[in-house]
């Protein structure tokens, strides 16, 4: 009786690893781009491309290529520029059809972004914290504004918003102190319509204009500014339209990176930030096991155990950019008074 339950055992596992090993084989392969300072993943895919990070030390202008070898770039993962202290300016391709959460959070330079016309989702978070930027104009087709999206935006002066729109989650404009316009390219009752989360006190504050789907998106070839569709195939890695600014110097050729010396006011910045409490995931004003827990929790499964904002700053503590494993294990130290 024994052994026919281990031979059927056996057949089971020997029949998944062979279903394993042909879905295996028919994935298209992994393959990783890297030009300094952006990081793409194909996650697999034969077609596709995700912008998985920007380096924390990029500075100045930068924009996003459309294509890498024939691969579309159609996504900003999660946090991809989170805590990029120095960048000034993105420029996203029209390719791009989705920002996870907390793309953008914590840029504090961040004064211009290109939005693409056609983005399908904006996650909650995407721009918290950008503290320089003063207008965005939401992309013709957002169906809703995501929870934080704008949290702590103390500059922003303006926002566009679609008549698509039909919600806007809690604290999505929570501390936007500065906020005196929303451009509103529908009706007085459409508006009404909307479904407003709290708080969102900032909203009462601003002047709401209707109708006014002429709103001209920000301009990019002003002297000082740039152009988000110039360079053209030749001259970049995998031919993608590569077209970045920034102080120090760049190179087109594989392997070599580009020398970002941070301005003074960057390292400031980031001094700043490090004053934060790392460690502190919860946000609860002291460094202990229950951090770690929250860090591991968030490795495991990001959508059920999400951080935000200062938590997603402080969990990463280890010194090396990202939250992973390290961090968790440097919280406990600390907990044990080992570091």
């Amino acid at each position: 009786m024994r052994i026919g339950k281990l031979y059927r055992a056996a057949a089971v596992f020997l029949a998944a690893a062979v279903s394993v090993t042909c879905m295996t084989a028919g994935q298209a392969a992994a393959v990783l781009y890297r030009k300094e300072p952006l990081v793409f993943d194909n996650f697999n895919t034969d077609s596709t491309l995700t912008l998985t990070k920007c380096q924390r030390d990029a500075e100045g202008m930068i924009s996003v290529p459309e294509k890498i070898n024939s691969r579309a770039v159609t996504a900003v993962a999660p946090q991809a520029f989170f805590s990029c202290y120095s960048v000034t300016g993105i420029a996203l391709p029209d390719s791009i059809t989705t920002i996870g959460m907390s793309a953008f959070s914590h840029c504090y330079t961040l004064e211009h972004i290109y939005i693409p016309g056609h983005i399908e989702e904006i996650e909650g978070s995407a721009f918290s914290y950008c503290s320089a930027l003063k207008e965005m104009r939401l992309p013709d087709g957002l169906i809703g504004i995501n929870g934080s999206l704008f949290y702590g935006c103390t500059s922003l002066e303006s926002v566009t918003i679609p008549s698509t729109v039909t919600y806007i989650e809690s604290s999505a404009f929570t501390g936007c102190s500065a906020l005196a316009e929303i451009v509103f390219e529908g009706t007085p009752e459409q508006w009404q319509e909307i479904s407003v989360g709290i708080p969102n006190d900032e909203l009462g504050n601003a002047v709401i204009k209707y109708n006014n789907t002429a709103a001209a998106a920000p301009s990019y070839d002003e002297p000082g500014g740039y152009d988000p569709y110039s360079g053209g195939e030749e001259g970049y890695i995998g031919g993608g339209g590569w077209h970045q600014w920034g102080s120090g110097s760049t190179s087109d050729e594989p392997g070599q990176t580009a020398d970002y010396a941070p301005t003074q006011a960057a390292a400031a910045t980031q001094a700043a930030a490090a004053a934060v409490h790392a460690g502190d995931a919860n946000c609860d004003g002291v460094v202990n096991l229950s951090d770690a827990v929250t860090v591991l929790q968030y490795i495991a499964n990001q959508e059920k155990y999400p951080l935000y904002n200062e938590g997603f700053l402080n969990a990463d503590c280890d010194g090396i950019p990202g939250i992973t494993g390290g961090d968790a294990v440097y919280i406990q130290m600390k907990d044990a008074g080992l570091c």
